[in-house]
Parts: C-alpha cells; structure tokens; sequence
C-alpha cells in the first residue's frame, strides 16, 4: 500500500475517478437544480395566466359566465389540466368530477402542492370570490417523474464515468507496470553481471521506449569499458607470466646452490615465495576473466552438494587442524546442475578466506528448499564493517586489515563468477561472531 501511494502514476490513476465524479457533480447538480426549476417556473406562469383569465371572465360575466367557462375548458383542454369550481359549501359548480381537495387551502391567492394518483404532481392555485365560491386551477405536473428519471440517469451516468475512468485506468496502469516489470526483470540479469543483455522495446516510441534507448546505450557503454577493463587485467595478468615464470625458475636455480651464504638462502626463499604468491594471483585473474568472458563453458553435470561438501571438508580438514581451528559441517541432501571443479574451487577460496581470517571455529552447511540451495560458510572471526559488505565480492578489493596479509583480493570474485553461471547468487553478512557467506544455487529441475 505504501509503494502504491508513493506511485504518482498509480495516484492518477485511482484518484482520477473521484475527479471525474466530482466534476460532474458541480457540472450536472446546478444543471438538475436548473431544470427542476425550469418545470416548476413554468408551471407556475401557466396556471397563473389561465387564473388571470378566469378571473377576468368572472368580473365581466358573474358567477354563471365563470361555470361556463370552466367547463368549455375542462372539455376541451388536456388531461393534464385541472379546473374546479364549487361553492361556498363545497359542492361542485364546474370542472372536474372530483371532490375539493383536502389540502387544498381556502386562502385567495394560495398555491397547493400534492401528489395525484398516476404518481405525478398536482400544482394549483386557488381563487375565493365574494359569493364565497372557490376556484381550483391547476396542472398535473411531470416534475415527480422527471426528478425520478433525472436522477436515475445521473446517477448511472455518474457511475458508468467512475467506473470507466476507472476501468481505462487499471487497463493503463495494468499496462505500464507489465512493461516496467519486463524492465526490471532485464535490468536485475544484466545487473547480475550479464551486461550483454538489453531492454526489449514495444516499439510504440513513447517515454518508456526513450526510457529503455537511454538505459541501453549506457549498458552499452559499461559493457564496453568493463570489456576493456577484463581485457587488460587479462592481457597484463598473461604477459607477465613469462617474465615472473622466468625469474622463479632462476632464483630455484640459485636456492639449489650450497656456496651461498645461508642469509642468501633465505632471501631467495622469501623472494620464491612472493614469486609463487604473484604467480598465483595471475592465475586467478586469468581465470576469473574466462569465467566472466563466458569463455571458460561450464559443465552441466548432475552435482551432489552433500558429496561435494563432504570433500571439501575431508581435503581441508588437516589444513584447519594444522591453524589450531574446527571444521564442522552439516547438509541437507540436495542436486543441482553445474560444474563439480568450479564449485570446489569457489569453496576452497571461501575456506581459505575462512582460515585466514577467522577464530577457533569453521562452520559449513548446507540448506535445502523448495527452488534453491544455500551453502554457507561462517568462520568466527572479527567480522567486517558493514560499510563494506558489499564490495567484498569486487575484483581486487581487500580490506584495511587484510592489506597487511597475503592474497589477491581475486577469491571473492572467483565465488561470485562461478555463482553467476550456475545461475544462482553469492552474499555476506557479519555473523556476530564471525562473517557467514553464503551461495544460493537453483535445484535441478525435475523431468517431468
């Protein structure tokens, strides 16, 4: 609900209905109150001149003159028209065959307003002469009825725009959310690292189209220098292999030696040992470039996650007994597709990340749902600070306190490549004690 009321797409959308409702009815309730207006105005003027009439007939010809001429009218006028003329007692003279109306007032100049048997209105006016005889003049009029009707028809033209503005409006912003939803979907995999994928255009050239142009063309443009970027981290991690390569074999050719001082000796140990470290790191680099590349072509091999775990940790166990640390693990039993080799390979970086960072104890698991697995590897060591939890997987990056030690920076992103073309995701979080990584991988899928 939130998300929905900070949307000023869906704000428009919904709240235009009230808009439009409201609208009509400062348009069409001063319309209604005009016309029911109109009727009663006119009603009224009618009556009013047909009594001025009458009443001119009867100063010029009497009582009796008047009874004639209420009853040629009543003949010869319509039915809506209403003329009674009766007594100072009450009995009928002239007009209608109908009996003096109970509200009807005996007050010269009265107006009696009353609803008739077929449901419309009856307006009249009544005259009191000095013999003491009444004259009714009245109109049956519609305005009941047409306050009926009127009202209906408003009411449902009123309804029929809310509902259609409303129903144009879900329509639209049905539309809008699928295609934004599209866009999201396209944007989280080249976020993912697949900067090779675009946003699909509708081809209907309006602003989510120019949106989705301008998102590609800067895709494009990351996905250009990132390609560059691998490219010379490649080819600068490739050409100095040969060189790097050349000096260990000649500094090995020196530890052999037994004239040399032994001072000597160990300074060409401690320079074998960083040429190992950089060669190592090369090596990396150029692996993770494949990775990247989508050159290296994973397999996809049915992987047993228990067997893979209960290697790894049978390879490295005596590496952690030797730091005066414990190996536990506990897994769920669980197959994914993949390549065996990378995914021993991701884990051996986290365990070695574990071993150099972390306390007492390793713990590595495993848990099973209903999509995916998720292995997790949390050592108990100091943790990082949370500013940075999202930059260890970056290619060279290493923490303050991580400078001073070996490594590359290059394991974490190894984990993140290989996750990525498995298909699945890689995070880390501080444990308390400890920083727990963890690799959500999708299941096989079942043949059905």
């Amino acid at each position: 609900m939130n998300t929905w009321w900070h949307s000023p797409l869906s704000r428009l959308i919904w709240l235009s209905p009230l808009l439009v409702v409201a609208i009509l009815g400062l348009v069409l309730v001063p319309t209604y109150q005009e016309a029911v207006n109109d009727i009663k105005s006119g009603v009224r003027t009618a009556i009013n001149e047909e009594a001025l009439g009458l009443n001119d007939i009867y100063r010029q010809r009497g009582l009796s003159g008047l009874m004639q001429a209420v009853e040629l009218r009543n003949r010869t006028s319509d039915l809506a028209a209403v003329y009674l003329l009766v007594d100072a007692g009450g009995q009928r003279l002239a007009g209608d065959d109908v009996e003096w109306p109970s509200k009807a007032s005996f007050v010269n100049d009265s107006w009696v307003v009353m609803p008739d048997d077929d449901k419309d209105t009856l307006v009249g006016k009544v005259f009191v002469y000095s013999d003491g005889s009444r004259l009714l003049v009245g109109q049956r009029s519609p305005l009941t009825k047409f306050r009926s009707n009127l009202r209906t028809r408003l009411t449902l033209a009123t309804l029929m725009a809310f509902v259609g503005s409303l129903l144009l409006g879900a329509w639209t912003l049905g539309g809008y959310r699928t295609r934004l939803a599209r866009i999201e979907h396209s944007a989280r995999h080249i976020l993912s690292g697949n900067l090779s994928q675009r946003l699909q255009l509708e081809g209907r050239r309006d602003e989510l189209d120019q949106l989705a142009n301008e998102f590609n063309q800067a895709f494009a443009e990351i996905e250009k220098l990132m390609d560059a970027t691998r490219h010379v981290s490649s080819a600068i991690a490739h050409d100095m292999r040969r060189p790097i390569s050349a000096l260990r074999y000649r500094l090995e050719e020196l530890s052999r030696r037994h004239d040399l001082p032994a001072e000597l000796h160990e300074h060409i140990e401690g320079l074998l040992q960083q040429t190992d470290e950089s060669l190592n790191t090369f090596s990396a680099l150029l692996r993770l470039a494949r990775l990247e590349s989508g050159s290296y072509g994973p397999k996809r091999e049915p992987v047993d996650i228990h067997a893979l775990i209960t290697e790894v940790v049978d390879t490295y166990e005596p590496v952690v007994t030797a730091h005066q640390m414990q190996l536990t693990s506990c897994c769920d039993t669980a197959q994914i597709l993949g390549d065996w080799n990378l995914l021993f390979l991701s884990l051996q970086n986290l365990l070695d990340n574990a071993i150099h960072y972390g306390r007492e104890k390793i713990e590595i698991s495993c848990q099973r749902t209903d999509k995916e697995v998720i292995i997790s590897v949390r050592d108990h060591g100091p943790g990082v600070d949370e500013a940075i939890v999202s930059k260890l997987f970056d290619r060279f990056y290493r923490g303050d306190e991580a400078r001073t030690t070996g490594g590359s920076g290059i394991g974490l992103a190894l984990v993140r490549a290989v996750a990525d073309i498995h298909g699945g995701q890689v995070s880390a979080c501080n444990a308390n004690p400890g920083l727990c990584v963890k690799i959500q991988l999708p299941l096989q899928e079942r043949a059905s």
